[in-house]
């Protein structure tokens, strides 16, 4: 079963990218492969949004690891590919938002970001916006 590999909680998406790096590295140290890629998923808090890092891994939960290992739900989700840095996502997350409620959706969950593609360059960065939807 292919598992998502809890990274860490951050407050925000800035301090997501920072730190995730930061713990990828570390992670290469260890046995654990990534099974897919990179996913940044948000949850609603007291304190705000939260913002989680994940990557799908194929390891039973259970194990020692020095991570949090969790099974993100199957989605059904309106879907736009970003491309760029993720500074200039906003206007395609409004653009989606816009396509959900003029086709007869709801938002049903939190949102997901799939980087598709990763270059040194954020010019050349592709990433998948996840709107998990229902009917209205």
């Amino acid at each position: 079963m292919l598992k998502h590999l809890h990274l860490n909680k951050f407050p925000s998406a800035l301090e997501t990218a920072r730190s995730a790096d930061c713990q990828i590295r570390q992670l290469d140290a260890t046995s654990v492969e990534f099974a897919g890629p990179a996913i940044a998923y948000y949850e609603e808090s007291p304190d705000g949004v939260v913002v989680h890092a994940a990557v799908p891994v194929n390891i039973e939960r259970g194990a020692e690891h020095p991570f949090d290992v969790v099974d993100l739900p199957t989605i059904q989700a309106a879907t736009l590919v970003h491309r760029g840095s993720m500074d200039e996502v906003l206007p395609d997350w409004q653009a989606l938002g816009r396509w959900v409620d003029e086709n007869g959706y709801r938002s049903n969950g939190s949102a997901r970001e799939v980087t598709l593609e990763y270059t040194p360059d954020p010019a050349g960065w592709v990433t998948e916006l996840q709107i998990p939807v229902r009917a209205s």
